[in-house]
């Protein structure tokens, strides 16, 4: 039995080119199919190179924090995530960068590796090249003007391990577009004093939030930009706190 036809149709496929017409059937439009790499499949296959660029070169990489330094932000055994084009091209499996194309700015939480010893640390910015820092009783006073403080309940730390030797002189330190906590005290050591010092050019000045129990730019002086090898996004492990 022959299939029935329809308009021109056969078992509903519509007539190749050049393909006879049914008599008496109307003449029918056919519509050709829309390319399979529309412009929105471009972009899409655009990003997913990118995205596998940055996962081969190492552009974001996790990191395991060791250490006290940085309580109550960052505690022993976080995981923070590092942006390592945050401020140049870096070169692929290295801390080194092609070229810059920009700079940490204040309240920015840097990586980067100790200029004393073979080590990497993440502090945050608190002097930009030029900037004169002096640190009193742990606060930090930049060009004469003290940063702005504010007291926090210590009921919101006593969760942290006492490991960290957290005092009870916790702040939040902060400027007009940024702020982080900061723990001033350990009763056996007291407040710390130091500087001020001048912050030379294509330089930082880098201070831990456990200001008793940083090692920083009090004990090695401002950081070289060369030494820098990316800027802090987040710390994942808060996240889940």
């Amino acid at each position: 039995m022959f299939p029935a036809v329809r308009g021109g149709i056969v078992d509903g496929l519509a007539p190749t080119k050049g393909a006879p017409r049914v008599p008496g059937s109307p003449q029918r439009n056919i519509v050709p199919e829309k390319p399979v790499f529309t412009r929105r499949t471009h972009r899409l296959l655009l990003l997913a190179v990118v995205v596998a660029a940055v996962g081969l070169t190492g552009t974001v990489r996790v990191y395991r924090v060791a250490g006290i330094s940085d309580a109550p932000m960052v505690l022993h055994g976080d995981l923070i995530l590092v942006n390592h084009a945050a401020y140049g091209l870096p070169v692929p499996f290295t801390q080194r960068h092609l070229f810059r194309w920009s700079t940490p700015q204040l309240g920015e939480y840097v990586f980067f590796r100790a200029p004393d010893r073979a080590v990497f640390l993440c502090k945050c910015v608190l002097g930009l090249p030029g900037d004169q820092v002096e640190v009193r009783g742990g606060r930090v006073w930049r060009n004469g003007q003290p940063l702005h403080y504010e007291d926090r309940p210590m009921e919101d730390f006593r969760w942290i391990s006492r490991q960290h030797r957290l005092g009870e002189d916790i702040v939040r330190e902060s400027e007009s577009d940024w702020d982080h906590e900061v723990n001033l005290l350990d009763p056996q050591i007291g407040y710390e004093t130091f500087g001020p010092i001048s912050v030379p050019a294509e330089h930082v000045f880098l201070l831990g939030s456990n200001r008793p129990h940083s090692r920083d730019s009090r004990h090695f002086g401002p950081v070289p930009l060369t030494v820098i090898a990316g800027r802090v996004l987040v710390n994942l492990s808060a996240l889940r706190r």
